[in-house]
């Protein structure tokens, strides 16, 4: 054992101890105006499945305008985009030419005519959507599937427009008020069809109601205005473009607003790739993902897994699953959850605000 000894002698205990680095020092005047700590407010307990709170309560309405103007614009730019279409094909095979002395003849060609201008409406109300969302697969499909139906319907409503006309010239000289008669019937036949495309394309049956409803909204808002417009025009040329413009633009506004007015849940994309746009939701359960199999597909966000999660309809309630990826509801992970208006979703760099209308509106 060693016999080195440590000794410590009085001296050493009167010097003051010598601090290695300099010192921060704390007087009782330094306290004087620090602050009482405020209490904090009571915290609500929250289950794994409970409803979450909105905490982007602030962003709620308007988001929610937004993305309904946005709606209902997008249709009426796809329907104006159309008709101009529709105009520019049938302007040199038509034209002013259309008159003929044979009475079949003549059906035929306005059913041509017709079928022509509700095809190329329809179709592109029908592919708009998958277009907007980058779907190519949707927009393809909705699109022929526009285009099929409005061309059908659209040849009826040309030979039943003109078999009117007909009609209406056995009882004298046809005045603005004939031409008025004939054209928003048989527009009102081509608008319905053209809407009818719309719900098929989709494959929804509350989609058939609206675009049916807003077809012939559209049909006959654009009849009645086409010949007081014509009348403003020296040409037909100018009254043709102006009136088949308008019944496209007319068709695909109608169809947004009966939407719009019809909607009782939706999603509002706030954040990501396609911020501003919205998505109504029909089916009783409404599959969300990369996939375009998915009825909600978001395709633009690379961090969304093919089906990541699903919203179920229970007829007075919503509620989410988590599919194949990790969901978020208002900032806290989920597995499952009743879903509130007002919830903000959030799937990879997507945020979706969950709306719904409260019972009786």
């Amino acid at each position: 054992m060693s016999n080195d000894k440590i000794e410590i002698s009085f001296d050493d205990e009167d010097e003051q101890p010598k601090p290695r680095e300099k010192k921060l020092i704390i007087t009782s005047d330094d306290l004087l105006n620090v602050p009482d700590p405020q209490p904090l407010a009571a915290q609500k307990p929250v289950g794994f499945d409970a409803p979450a709170d909105s905490y982007m309560q602030y962003q709620k309405k308007p988001s929610a305008s937004a993305v309904s103007g946005h709606s209902i614009m997008q249709g009426a730019i796809a329907g104006l985009i159309g008709g101009f279409l529709a105009w520019a094909v049938t302007e040199p095979l038509f034209g002013d030419n259309v008159a003929s002395s044979n009475f079949v003849s003549i059906i035929v060609k306005m059913g041509f005519f017709g079928g022509l201008i509700g095809g190329l409406i329809g179709g592109c109300l029908g592919a708009a959507d998958g277009v907007v969302s980058g779907v190519a697969e949707k927009a393809f499909k909705a699109g022929a599937i526009g285009l099929g139906i409005g061309m059908g319907g659209g040849f009826l409503g040309g030979v039943f427009g003109q078999i009117v006309y007909g009609a209406l010239l056995q009882s004298g000289e046809p005045g603005l008020g004939t031409y008025m008669v004939a054209r928003t019937i048989g527009w009102s036949v081509v608008g319905v069809f053209v809407g009818l495309g719309q719900g098929v394309g989709r494959g929804s049956g509350k989609r058939v109601t609206n675009g049916l409803l807003g077809g012939l909204a559209g049909g006959f808002i654009a009849g009645i205005l086409f010949d007081p417009i014509s009348v403003l025009f020296a040409t037909g040329l100018l009254s043709r473009l102006f009136g088949i413009t308008i019944l496209g633009a007319a068709a695909g506004l109608a169809v947004g607003l009966v939407e719009e007015m019809r909607k009782q849940a939706w999603l509002s994309i706030v954040k990501g790739p396609l911020a501003g746009k919205q998505f109504i939701l029909y089916e009783q359960r409404t599959r969300i993902g990369s996939s375009p199999k998915c009825e909600i597909s978001l395709v633009k966000d690379p961090q969304v897994m093919p089906e990541h999660i699903a919203i179920d309809n229970h007829g007075s309630s919503f509620s989410l699953s988590a599919l194949m990826g990790q969901a978020l509801v208002d900032g806290r992970p989920v597995h499952q959850t009743r879903l509130q208006a007002g919830n903000m979703i959030t799937l990879g760099s997507t945020s979706l605000l969950f709306e719904e209308k409260a019972i009786g509106q």
